[in-house]
C-alpha cells in the first residue's frame, strides 16, 4: 500500500483497509504501539501517518499504549497532538484492566471533526482478555446489488405420490381425447393444474455479479451449462457413456473458450490500432485485468518534515 509504503515507522505496527465504496469510501487505519517503544519517537511517526493521509476521510483505531494519569483520559502529549490534527476521540473511559485492578486508556477510536461518520461508540467488558472491546456505528450507505428477478418451481421438496396420484384422476388419464391436437392441449392443461398445485411459480432475485470474463459469449454459456449438466448425469450413474460425453463437453467446451478468447482480444487490438498509447493501455487491461488503480494511489503522502529536509540537503 502507497501510504504504508511513504510512512517511516519503527514504533508501531499499522493495518490500513477500505470500507465502502465511491464516495463513501473511507479508509480504516489500525495501529498497535508495543509498550516498551519510545513514546516520543511515537508522536513524531505518527504526527508522520496524520500527514500522509491527510486529505482523505480516515478513522483510526487501535491499542496505543499511552494512558494519562487518571483511568479515563490518555497521554498529554498524544491528546495535544491528535488536536493539532483536529482528530476527536469518539470513546469515553478505560479500556485496559490491569492484573492488579487498575484501569487505563489505551485503546482509541478517533476520526476527524468535519464530516464524522461514527456513533453511538461504547466500551464492551469482555472475560476472555483484559482489553475491552470497542464498539461503533459507522455511517457508511451500502450499495444496491443489481439483482435480476425470475420464476421457478420447487421440484425437489414435491410430494411426488400425492402428485402421481392426482396425475391419475385428472381427465388426460381417465378420460382423454381421441383428436391428438386436442389430447396434447388437456394434456398440457392437466400438467400445468398438477404443477400449480405440488409446485407452484415463485419468484425469486438472483443478484448479477461483475462480469470477469466479458470474451464469454451466449455460445460459451450454453456449452458451460451442458458440460455441467452432463457432469451431474456422470457422477450420478457412474456409468462409461456418461463419461464419454463428459469428456467430449470438456473438450469442445475448452476448444470454444479458446476460440472465444482469441476472438475477443484479436477485436480489442484491432480497435486501439493506430492509437499507440490506447493500444498499449488495452494490452495492459488485457494482461492483467484484475489490477485496478486503488482511489487512495495518487494523494500527497510524503510528510512536511520529510519534504522540509529534501530542500534543505539540496541547498
Amino acid at each position: 500500500m502507497l501510504i504504508e509504503n511513504n510512512v517511516q515507522r519503527t514504533t508501531f505496527d499499522l493495518l490500513i483497509g477500505a470500507v465502502g465504496k465511491g464516495a463513501d469510501r473511507f479508509l480504516v487505519v489500525n495501529i498497535y504501539r508495543p509498550p516498551d517503544t519510545n513514546k516520543n519517537k511515537f508522536f513524531d511517526e505518527l504526527a508522520d501517518l496524520l500527514d500522509a493521509v491527510s486529505g482523505s476521510r480516515v478513522v483510526f483505531t487501535g491499542d496505543f499504549n499511552c494512558p494519562g494519569t487518571t483511568p479515563d483520559v490518555i497521554d498529554t502529549r498524544l491528546d495535544v497532538l491528535l488536536s493539532c490534527y483536529n482528530q476527536v476521540v469518539a470513546n469515553d473511559g478505560p479500556t485496559h484492566v490491569h492484573a492488579n485492578g487498575v484501569e487505563n486508556k489505551l485503546d482509541l477510536i478517533f476520526e476527524g471533526d468535519v464530516d464524522r461518520c461514527l456513533s453511538d461508540v461504547f466500551v464492551v467488558t469482555v472475560g476472555f482478555s483484559d482489553h475491552r472491546l470497542l464498539v461503533a456505528r459507522m455511517r457508511c450507505r451500502r450499495p444496491q446489488a443489481v439483482v435480476t428477478r425470475y420464476t421457478c418451481r420447487d421440484f425437489n421438496h414435491m410430494d411426488v405420490q400425492s402428485f402421481r396420484r392426482f396425475l391419475l384422476s385428472l381427465p388426460s388419464w381417465s378420460s382423454p381425447m381421441t383428436d391428438p391436437d386436442t389430447a396434447a392441449l388437456q394434456l398440457d392443461i392437466d400438467l400445468r393444474r398438477a404443477a400449480d398445485k405440488f409446485a407452484p411459480l415463485r419468484m425469486r432475485a438472483r443478484r448479477i455479479g461483475q462480469s470477469r470474463s466479458p470474451w464469454l459469449t451466449p455460445e460459451c454459456i450454453a456449452a458451460r451449462r451442458s458440460r455441467r449438466r452432463l457432469e451431474r448425469q456422470f457422477v450420478r450413474s457412474r456409468s462409461d457413456v456418461d463419461r464419454k460425453a463428459y469428456r467430449c463437453a470438456c473438450r469442445a467446451t475448452s476448444r470454444l473458450f479458446s476460440d472465444s478468447r482469441s476472438s475477443y482480444f484479436r477485436e480489442r487490438l484491432d480497435e486501439a490500432r493506430g492509437d499507440s498509447r490506447q493500444l498499449w493501455r488495452t494490452v495492459k487491461r488485457l494482461l492483467h485485468p484484475g489490477h485496478q488503480r486503488k482511489w487512495y494511489e495518487g494523494l500527497e503522502t510524503i510528510s512536511w518534515r520529510r519534504q522540509s529536509a529534501s530542500f534543505s540537503s539540496a541547498s
